[in-house]
Protein backbone atom coordinates (compact mmCIF):
# COMPACT_ATOMS: atom_id res chain seq x y z
CA UNK A 1 0.00 0.00 0.00
CA UNK A 2 1.55 3.69 -1.09
CA UNK A 3 1.00 6.28 0.89
CA UNK A 4 -1.42 8.24 -0.95
CA UNK A 5 -3.91 5.06 -0.10
CA UNK A 6 -4.12 6.58 3.53
CA UNK A 7 -3.64 10.22 2.71
CA UNK A 8 -2.88 12.64 5.17
CA UNK A 9 -0.66 13.45 7.46
CA UNK A 10 -1.80 10.87 10.18
CA UNK A 11 -0.19 7.74 11.91
CA UNK A 12 -1.86 4.21 13.04
CA UNK A 13 -3.03 5.58 16.22
CA UNK A 14 -4.35 9.02 13.93
CA UNK A 15 -2.03 11.30 15.46
CA UNK A 16 -0.24 14.16 13.51
CA UNK A 17 3.21 12.09 12.23
CA UNK A 18 6.22 13.74 11.43
CA UNK A 19 7.37 14.16 7.62
CA UNK A 20 10.34 13.47 6.91
CA UNK A 21 11.72 15.25 9.74
CA UNK A 22 10.19 18.59 8.65
CA UNK A 23 8.41 21.16 10.80
CA UNK A 24 4.60 20.37 10.36
CA UNK A 25 4.22 24.09 12.13
CA UNK A 26 6.32 25.87 9.13
CA UNK A 27 4.19 25.74 5.85
CA UNK A 28 6.87 27.22 3.72
CA UNK A 29 9.39 24.71 4.75
CA UNK A 30 6.43 21.92 3.97
CA UNK A 31 5.39 23.34 0.66
CA UNK A 32 9.15 23.61 -0.22
CA UNK A 33 9.80 19.86 0.54
CA UNK A 34 6.55 19.28 -1.57
CA UNK A 35 7.49 20.66 -4.37
CA UNK A 36 11.15 18.82 -3.99
CA UNK A 37 9.32 15.39 -3.40
CA UNK A 38 7.37 16.11 -6.24
CA UNK A 39 9.99 16.98 -8.28
CA UNK A 40 12.26 14.08 -7.72
CA UNK A 41 9.28 11.66 -8.49
CA UNK A 42 7.93 10.80 -4.99
CA UNK A 43 4.05 11.94 -5.18
CA UNK A 44 3.20 10.22 -2.03
CA UNK A 45 5.36 11.91 0.51
CA UNK A 46 4.68 14.97 -1.72
CA UNK A 47 1.28 14.97 -0.73
CA UNK A 48 1.92 14.60 2.58
CA UNK A 49 3.46 17.79 2.94
CA UNK A 50 0.13 19.35 1.31
CA UNK A 51 -2.03 17.58 3.93
CA UNK A 52 0.12 18.83 6.57
CA UNK A 53 -0.31 22.44 5.12
CA UNK A 54 -4.17 21.49 5.10
CA UNK A 55 -4.63 20.56 8.53
CA UNK A 56 -2.86 23.60 9.40
CA UNK A 57 -4.44 26.05 6.68
CA UNK A 58 -7.54 24.96 5.31
CA UNK A 59 -7.92 27.75 2.60
CA UNK A 60 -4.23 27.77 1.25
CA UNK A 61 -5.15 26.77 -2.42
CA UNK A 62 -1.25 26.38 -3.33
CA UNK A 63 -1.53 22.76 -1.20
CA UNK A 64 -4.86 21.93 -2.74
CA UNK A 65 -3.12 22.71 -6.37
CA UNK A 66 -0.18 20.66 -5.08
CA UNK A 67 -2.42 18.03 -3.91
CA UNK A 68 -3.79 18.01 -7.54
CA UNK A 69 -0.62 17.51 -9.27
CA UNK A 70 0.38 15.48 -6.79
CA UNK A 71 -2.70 12.90 -8.05
CA UNK A 72 -1.86 13.78 -11.53
CA UNK A 73 1.61 11.81 -11.34
CA UNK A 74 -0.19 8.41 -10.49
CA UNK A 75 -3.06 8.91 -12.63
CA UNK A 76 -5.94 9.43 -10.28
CA UNK A 77 -7.19 12.13 -12.23
CA UNK A 78 -10.62 11.83 -10.88
CA UNK A 79 -9.41 12.77 -7.40
CA UNK A 80 -6.92 15.29 -8.81
CA UNK A 81 -10.12 16.81 -10.22
CA UNK A 82 -11.17 17.02 -6.88
CA UNK A 83 -8.62 18.81 -5.49
CA UNK A 84 -8.22 21.50 -8.69
CA UNK A 85 -11.88 22.14 -7.46
CA UNK A 86 -10.62 22.50 -4.06
CA UNK A 87 -7.35 24.70 -5.18
CA UNK A 88 -10.28 26.90 -7.36
CA UNK A 89 -12.85 27.16 -4.27
CA UNK A 90 -10.04 29.15 -2.31
CA UNK A 91 -8.63 31.27 -4.96
CA UNK A 92 -11.80 31.89 -7.14
CA UNK A 93 -10.13 34.31 -9.39
CA UNK A 94 -6.90 33.01 -10.04
CA UNK A 95 -6.39 31.82 -13.35
CA UNK A 96 -3.89 29.18 -12.46
CA UNK A 97 -6.63 27.27 -10.76
CA UNK A 98 -8.69 27.13 -13.51
CA UNK A 99 -6.54 25.97 -15.87
CA UNK A 100 -5.43 23.56 -13.43
CA UNK A 101 -9.59 22.52 -13.28
CA UNK A 102 -9.31 22.48 -16.76
CA UNK A 103 -6.02 19.98 -17.35
CA UNK A 104 -7.24 17.53 -14.62
CA UNK A 105 -11.06 17.61 -16.22
CA UNK A 106 -9.48 16.76 -19.67
CA UNK A 107 -7.02 14.04 -18.21
CA UNK A 108 -10.13 12.42 -16.63
CA UNK A 109 -12.27 12.33 -19.82
CA UNK A 110 -14.92 14.29 -18.37
CA UNK A 111 -15.82 16.86 -20.94
CA UNK A 112 -18.81 18.41 -19.92
CA UNK A 113 -16.59 19.78 -17.11
CA UNK A 114 -13.92 20.58 -19.18
CA UNK A 115 -16.42 22.94 -20.76
CA UNK A 116 -17.80 24.47 -18.40
CA UNK A 117 -14.32 25.20 -16.60
CA UNK A 118 -13.15 26.26 -20.30
CA UNK A 119 -16.28 28.48 -20.43
CA UNK A 120 -15.85 30.05 -17.02
CA UNK A 121 -11.90 30.62 -17.76
CA UNK A 122 -13.26 32.44 -20.87
CA UNK A 123 -15.39 34.35 -19.45
CA UNK A 124 -13.13 35.77 -16.61
CA UNK A 125 -10.15 35.83 -18.78
CA UNK A 126 -10.64 36.27 -22.36
CA UNK A 127 -7.14 36.50 -23.22
CA UNK A 128 -6.83 32.83 -22.43
CA UNK A 129 -8.78 31.58 -25.28
CA UNK A 130 -5.73 32.57 -27.48
CA UNK A 131 -3.50 30.66 -25.70
CA UNK A 132 -1.73 27.35 -27.38
CA UNK A 133 -2.27 25.46 -24.23
CA UNK A 134 -5.81 26.16 -24.03
CA UNK A 135 -6.41 25.48 -27.49
CA UNK A 136 -4.61 22.05 -27.29
CA UNK A 137 -6.47 21.42 -24.07
CA UNK A 138 -10.02 22.23 -24.92
CA UNK A 139 -12.01 21.19 -28.17
CA UNK A 140 -13.48 24.14 -30.06
CA UNK A 141 -17.10 22.53 -29.56
CA UNK A 142 -16.62 22.65 -26.13
CA UNK A 143 -16.72 26.69 -26.40
CA UNK A 144 -20.47 26.22 -28.72
CA UNK A 145 -22.86 28.79 -26.76
CA UNK A 146 -25.59 27.47 -25.26
CA UNK A 147 -28.55 29.13 -23.62
CA UNK A 148 -27.97 27.46 -20.70
CA UNK A 149 -24.73 28.79 -20.16
CA UNK A 150 -25.37 31.58 -17.74
CA UNK A 151 -27.25 29.57 -15.15
CA UNK A 152 -25.09 26.61 -15.65
CA UNK A 153 -22.06 28.30 -14.76
CA UNK A 154 -23.89 30.46 -11.92
CA UNK A 155 -24.68 26.97 -10.57
CA UNK A 156 -20.71 26.52 -10.50
CA UNK A 157 -20.30 29.61 -9.03
CA UNK A 158 -22.48 28.66 -5.99
CA UNK A 159 -20.18 25.43 -5.42
CA UNK A 160 -17.36 26.62 -5.17
CA UNK A 161 -18.66 29.13 -2.62
CA UNK A 162 -20.21 26.84 -0.97
CA UNK A 163 -16.93 24.58 -0.62
CA UNK A 164 -14.81 27.66 0.50
CA UNK A 165 -17.45 28.59 3.05
CA UNK A 166 -19.15 25.70 4.34
CA UNK A 167 -19.49 25.26 7.75
CA UNK A 168 -18.37 21.88 9.82
CA UNK A 169 -15.38 22.71 7.21
CA UNK A 170 -14.87 18.64 6.43
CA UNK A 171 -18.28 18.79 4.67
CA UNK A 172 -16.26 21.05 1.84
CA UNK A 173 -14.68 17.92 0.64
CA UNK A 174 -17.67 16.09 -0.01
CA UNK A 175 -18.26 18.68 -2.45
CA UNK A 176 -15.45 19.11 -3.99
CA UNK A 177 -15.48 15.31 -4.47
CA UNK A 178 -19.20 15.35 -5.99
CA UNK A 179 -18.78 17.79 -8.19
CA UNK A 180 -15.55 16.42 -9.39
CA UNK A 181 -17.10 12.81 -10.25
CA UNK A 182 -20.60 14.09 -11.17
CA UNK A 183 -22.06 10.89 -9.10
CA UNK A 184 -25.46 9.25 -11.01
CA UNK A 185 -26.65 8.86 -7.56
CA UNK A 186 -26.24 9.80 -3.91
CA UNK A 187 -26.87 7.86 -1.17
CA UNK A 188 -26.90 9.53 1.88
CA UNK A 189 -27.23 7.42 5.84
CA UNK A 190 -28.47 10.51 8.53
CA UNK A 191 -30.04 13.27 6.47
CA UNK A 192 -30.66 15.41 9.66
CA UNK A 193 -32.15 18.72 8.16
CA UNK A 194 -31.43 18.54 4.99
CA UNK A 195 -28.82 20.78 4.24
CA UNK A 196 -26.36 18.48 3.16
CA UNK A 197 -28.21 16.60 1.01
CA UNK A 198 -28.99 20.03 -0.47
CA UNK A 199 -25.33 21.00 -1.16
CA UNK A 200 -24.87 17.21 -2.26
CA UNK A 201 -27.42 17.39 -4.45
CA UNK A 202 -26.37 20.68 -6.15
CA UNK A 203 -22.34 19.53 -6.13
CA UNK A 204 -23.76 16.39 -7.66
CA UNK A 205 -25.60 17.82 -10.12
CA UNK A 206 -23.48 20.47 -11.23
CA UNK A 207 -25.75 22.30 -13.57
CA UNK A 208 -29.61 22.80 -12.89
CA UNK A 209 -30.86 20.76 -14.79
CA UNK A 210 -28.41 17.86 -13.67
CA UNK A 211 -29.60 19.06 -10.11
CA UNK A 212 -33.17 18.15 -10.87
CA UNK A 213 -32.43 14.83 -12.22
CA UNK A 214 -29.95 13.80 -9.93
CA UNK A 215 -30.83 10.64 -7.63
CA UNK A 216 -30.67 11.22 -4.27
CA UNK A 217 -31.89 8.70 -1.63
CA UNK A 218 -31.31 9.34 1.97
CA UNK A 219 -32.11 7.07 5.15
CA UNK A 220 -32.83 8.60 8.55
CA UNK A 221 -35.34 7.97 11.56
CA UNK A 222 -37.49 11.23 11.05
CA UNK A 223 -40.35 11.07 13.37
CA UNK A 224 -39.25 7.51 14.53
CA UNK A 225 -36.81 9.11 16.65
CA UNK A 226 -36.49 8.84 20.27
CA UNK A 227 -34.66 10.36 23.34
CA UNK A 228 -32.86 6.73 24.06
CA UNK A 229 -31.68 6.57 20.08
CA UNK A 230 -30.95 10.21 20.38
CA UNK A 231 -28.59 9.37 23.42
CA UNK A 232 -26.83 5.78 22.65
CA UNK A 233 -25.80 6.94 19.27
CA UNK A 234 -24.75 10.51 19.94
CA UNK A 235 -27.38 12.01 17.51
CA UNK A 236 -29.35 14.77 16.58
CA UNK A 237 -33.26 14.73 16.17
CA UNK A 238 -33.81 15.16 12.12
CA UNK A 239 -36.58 17.80 10.86
CA UNK A 240 -40.20 15.23 9.46
CA UNK A 241 -39.63 13.52 6.22
CA UNK A 242 -42.94 16.07 4.66
CA UNK A 243 -40.35 19.47 5.98
CA UNK A 244 -36.72 17.90 4.62
CA UNK A 245 -39.42 16.56 1.11
CA UNK A 246 -40.58 19.40 0.72
CA UNK A 247 -37.03 21.36 0.64
CA UNK A 248 -35.69 18.79 -1.75
CA UNK A 249 -38.38 19.63 -4.29
CA UNK A 250 -37.75 23.49 -5.17
CA UNK A 251 -34.43 21.82 -6.91
CA UNK A 252 -34.52 18.21 -7.36
CA UNK A 253 -37.17 15.91 -8.79
CA UNK A 254 -35.70 12.23 -8.44
CA UNK A 255 -35.28 11.85 -4.35
CA UNK A 256 -36.41 9.26 -2.36
CA UNK A 257 -36.90 9.42 1.58
CA UNK A 258 -37.07 6.19 3.61
CA UNK A 259 -37.94 6.18 7.38
CA UNK A 260 -36.66 3.53 10.22
CA UNK A 261 -33.97 2.13 11.36
CA UNK A 262 -30.61 1.73 8.75
CA UNK A 263 -30.13 -2.03 10.04
CA UNK A 264 -33.48 -2.62 8.30
CA UNK A 265 -34.47 0.08 5.98
CA UNK A 266 -30.76 0.24 4.37
CA UNK A 267 -30.85 -4.04 4.58
CA UNK A 268 -34.14 -3.78 2.73
CA UNK A 269 -33.10 -1.28 -0.13
CA UNK A 270 -30.01 -3.63 -0.80
CA UNK A 271 -32.21 -6.61 -1.14
CA UNK A 272 -34.43 -5.06 -3.83
CA UNK A 273 -31.33 -2.71 -5.74
CA UNK A 274 -30.43 -3.17 -9.44
CA UNK A 275 -27.11 -1.73 -9.71
CA UNK A 276 -27.41 -1.81 -13.73
CA UNK A 277 -30.76 0.51 -13.20
CA UNK A 278 -29.67 2.74 -10.42
CA UNK A 279 -25.67 2.64 -9.62
CA UNK A 280 -25.11 3.50 -6.33
CA UNK A 281 -21.90 5.88 -6.98
CA UNK A 282 -21.44 8.22 -3.54
CA UNK A 283 -22.40 7.12 -0.56
CA UNK A 284 -22.09 9.29 2.99
CA UNK A 285 -22.64 7.35 5.92
CA UNK A 286 -23.43 10.11 9.02
CA UNK A 287 -26.42 8.53 10.71
CA UNK A 288 -26.03 6.40 14.41
CA UNK A 289 -22.92 7.08 15.34
CA UNK A 290 -22.35 3.87 17.61
CA UNK A 291 -19.96 1.41 16.51
CA UNK A 292 -22.53 -0.99 15.91
CA UNK A 293 -24.82 1.12 13.53
CA UNK A 294 -21.99 2.73 11.53
CA UNK A 295 -20.65 -1.21 10.86
CA UNK A 296 -24.03 -1.96 10.23
CA UNK A 297 -24.67 0.56 7.38
CA UNK A 298 -21.08 -0.41 6.00
CA UNK A 299 -22.04 -4.45 5.87
CA UNK A 300 -25.70 -2.85 3.75
CA UNK A 301 -24.01 -0.40 1.46
CA UNK A 302 -20.17 -2.52 -0.11
CA UNK A 303 -22.08 -4.85 -1.37
CA UNK A 304 -23.14 -1.49 -3.54
CA UNK A 305 -20.16 -0.31 -4.34
CA UNK A 306 -18.80 -0.46 -7.94
CA UNK A 307 -15.21 0.85 -9.52
CA UNK A 308 -16.99 4.59 -9.69
CA UNK A 309 -18.19 4.65 -6.32
CA UNK A 310 -17.30 7.21 -3.34
CA UNK A 311 -17.97 6.05 0.50
CA UNK A 312 -17.37 9.07 3.03
CA UNK A 313 -17.44 8.03 6.57
CA UNK A 314 -18.34 11.04 8.83
CA UNK A 315 -17.31 11.08 12.63
CA UNK A 316 -13.64 9.56 12.50
CA UNK A 317 -12.47 10.87 15.83
CA UNK A 318 -8.91 11.98 17.01
CA UNK A 319 -9.28 12.23 20.26
CA UNK A 320 -10.32 8.80 21.34
CA UNK A 321 -11.34 9.32 24.99
CA UNK A 322 -13.35 7.35 27.42
CA UNK A 323 -16.58 9.35 26.62
CA UNK A 324 -16.14 8.22 22.96
CA UNK A 325 -15.78 4.66 23.65
CA UNK A 326 -18.30 2.93 21.65
CA UNK A 327 -18.81 5.85 19.16
CA UNK A 328 -16.81 6.92 15.74
CA UNK A 329 -15.60 4.78 12.86
CA UNK A 330 -12.52 4.64 13.52
CA UNK A 331 -12.44 1.16 14.53
CA UNK A 332 -14.13 0.15 10.73
CA UNK A 333 -11.75 1.92 8.61
CA UNK A 334 -8.71 1.01 10.77
CA UNK A 335 -9.54 -2.93 9.44
CA UNK A 336 -10.84 -1.39 6.10
CA UNK A 337 -7.24 -0.31 5.59
CA UNK A 338 -5.59 -2.85 6.52
CA UNK A 339 -8.03 -4.95 3.91
CA UNK A 340 -6.42 -5.50 0.18
CA UNK A 341 -9.39 -4.75 -1.73
CA UNK A 342 -9.75 -0.85 -0.03
CA UNK A 343 -8.57 2.39 -0.57
CA UNK A 344 -8.97 4.22 2.62
CA UNK A 345 -7.95 8.31 3.03
CA UNK A 346 -8.24 10.17 5.85
CA UNK A 347 -9.40 13.52 4.27
CA UNK A 348 -7.09 16.17 5.36
CA UNK A 349 -9.70 19.30 6.87
CA UNK A 350 -10.32 18.85 10.65
CA UNK A 351 -12.81 20.28 12.60
CA UNK A 352 -12.72 20.43 16.91
CA UNK A 353 -15.29 21.21 19.07
CA UNK A 354 -14.98 21.95 22.56
CA UNK A 355 -17.30 19.18 25.05
CA UNK A 356 -17.33 18.94 28.76
CA UNK A 357 -14.54 15.68 28.29
CA UNK A 358 -12.32 18.15 26.43
CA UNK A 359 -11.72 18.75 22.78
CA UNK A 360 -13.61 16.83 19.77
CA UNK A 361 -11.32 16.65 16.85
CA UNK A 362 -13.41 14.89 13.62
CA UNK A 363 -12.03 14.30 10.09
CA UNK A 364 -14.31 12.25 7.41
CA UNK A 365 -12.50 9.54 5.81
CA UNK A 366 -13.19 7.96 2.03
CA UNK A 367 -12.83 4.70 1.19
CA UNK A 368 -12.92 2.83 -2.60
CA UNK A 369 -12.73 -0.05 -3.96
CA UNK A 370 -8.89 -0.98 -5.23
CA UNK A 371 -8.86 -1.23 -9.17
CA UNK A 372 -7.91 -4.76 -9.08
CA UNK A 373 -10.01 -6.22 -7.20
CA UNK A 374 -13.18 -4.86 -9.55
Amino acid sequence: MTSHDTAGPLSADNTPAAVGGTDLTNPASLLARAVLHLHEGNPAEAERCYDACIVADPDGAVAWGGKARCRLAVADYASATEFAVAALARAIDAPEYGRLLMETAARAGDLELLGLAAKRQVRLFPEERDAVAFRQLVPETLLTPADEDGDALEAIEHVLRTVRDRRPRRYGQLLQCLLARRPRSILEIGVFDGRNGADMIHAGGRTPAGTRALRYIGFDLFEEMTAEVHKKEFSKYPLSRLEVGAALSAFNDNHLLVQGYTQDSLKAFGAAWDGAVSPVDFVFIDGGHSEETIESDWNNVAPLMSERTVVIFDDCYLDKVAALDGLGCNSLVGRLAEDPRYLVEYLPIRDCFEKEFGTLTIVVVKVRLRPSFI
